[in-house]
């Protein structure tokens, strides 16, 4: 009787089932980098993979590992912070545009953080009140950045024949990160 005939209990593979799966592993491994920065299931580091040339690593999975915290930490961002729940979707091109929309947001979340920590530091800012309350912090995040801009409005007023606008009225803050940002402020107005 073929593998595909017996039947096994779920999560039980025969030991012939196991030995293809094995092959089938070390036939990839070559493409491994290929498949993202970190690979799983190998021991097998490409050298590229773990900084300049002429650096001696003593545990080359736990330097090519040392940054999977920081993007989980985003991933984990896109559920909390942004609010994105789960979508259940037909068609493999859907979840593959939907995945590259979460690739731009969490890339423009880090991104915008970069440049205004970046921006602090050129400044010598040690600390800048994005916080609630307006408590200062050495890290601003981008919720918390983007948090300050949540009551910013514009309000136009029609009335018969004449139209009054009311512009925005930023205050010391949002114009500090507006310019930490690089934003000009004047698209504001």
């Amino acid at each position: 009787m073929g593998e595909s005939q017996r039947h096994h209990s779920p999560g039980e593979r025969s030991a012939e089932a196991e030995a293809r799966a094995i092959s089938l592993r070390e036939k990839d491994l070559p493409a491994a980098p290929s498949l993202g920065r970190w690979g799983h299931g190998t021991s097998r580091v490409p050298t590229h993979a773990l900084g300049p040339p002429g650096e001696t690593h003593a545990d080359p999975g736990r330097t090519l590992y040392k940054y999977q915290p920081y993007l989980e930490k985003r991933f984990a961002l896109t559920k909390s912070e942004y609010g994105i729940a789960p979508i259940f979707l037909k068609k493999p091109v859907r979840v593959i545009g939907l995945m590259h929309v979460y690739f731009l947001a969490i890339m423009l979340s880090a991104l915008l953080e970069r440049e205004v920590r970046r921006a602090m530091a050129a400044r010598s800012l040690a600390k800048i009140p994005v916080l609630p309350e307006g408590r200062a912090t050495a890290t601003p995040t981008t919720p918390r950045i983007l948090e300050n801009f949540s009551d910013v409005a514009w309000q136009s007023f029609q009335e018969a024949d004449r139209v009054l606008n009311f512009p925005v009225q930023l205050n010391e803050t949002l114009r500090l990160l507006l310019d930490l940002a690089g934003v000009p402020s004047t698209l504001y107005r």
